[in-house]
């Protein structure tokens, strides 16, 4: 009989002992082995360069694009003179539907003034700056001619600003929203008013 007993209590603690091995190995087994997340390497675009010099030489104005898939275009646009200090114009991003440029005539005869395009899907903004990194006037950094203009003359739209007539003059060429005519004004930077003019500089 009290073998009967110790053998059954034997049978027990290796049942027992064999259910422990069980669960012990399941408490694990569903546990993955550790990865190792390396950080993703972002390279930076290229950056394409325009250089515009003024009609001495004296100062070049330089634009500097940088695109980058997926995220706004950005632009910069500083000038640089023989003392070679360099002066920040405008700084912007934009989407790829838009662009920003420097027109071929961008300089003012005196070095003073600068204006850049940037073309949009809707309408073309033509802004113009102080070379010095300056603000244009007291109250502003620069002037849209754009929005200038459909604020002064409703009747008619831009379709270019070629570049400047005098120191202080640009040409701005429209055309008429109600009989097409095509009319050039001149831009006075000064005053900020515009100037119908005669003859239609084409």
């Amino acid at each position: 009989m009290l073998f009967i007993i110790s053998l059954g209590t034997a049978l027990g603690l290796f049942v027992l002992l064999q259910t422990n091995k069980v669960n012990t190995r399941r408490m694990f087994s569903g546990v993955l082995p550790t990865q190792i997340i390396q950080p993703t390497k972002t390279l930076a675009s290229p950056i394409q360069t325009s250089i515009m010099d003024s009609p001495d030489g004296t100062i070049t104005l330089t634009m500097e694009k940088q695109q980058q898939s997926g995220l706004p275009t950005k632009y910069f646009f500083y000038t640089i003179g023989l003392q070679s200090d360099q002066k920040t114009i405008f700084n912007k991003e934009v989407d790829d539907t838009e662009n920003l440029s420097i027109p071929y005539n961008a300089w003012s005869p005196d070095n003073k003034y600068v204006f850049l395009k940037e073309s949009t899907p809707t309408i073309n903004n033509y802004y113009v700056f102080a070379s010095s990194g300056n603000p244009l006037y007291p109250d502003k950094q620069y002037i849209n001619i754009q929005e200038l203009f459909s604020e002064q003359v409703p009747d008619f739209a831009i379709t270019d600003v070629t570049g400047w007539a005098d120191s202080v003059l640009v040409v701005v060429n429209t055309v008429s929203k109600k009989q097409g005519q095509k009319v050039s004004f001149w831009f006075d930077v000064s005053s900020q008013s515009f100037i119908r003019l005669s003859t239609y500089f084409d």
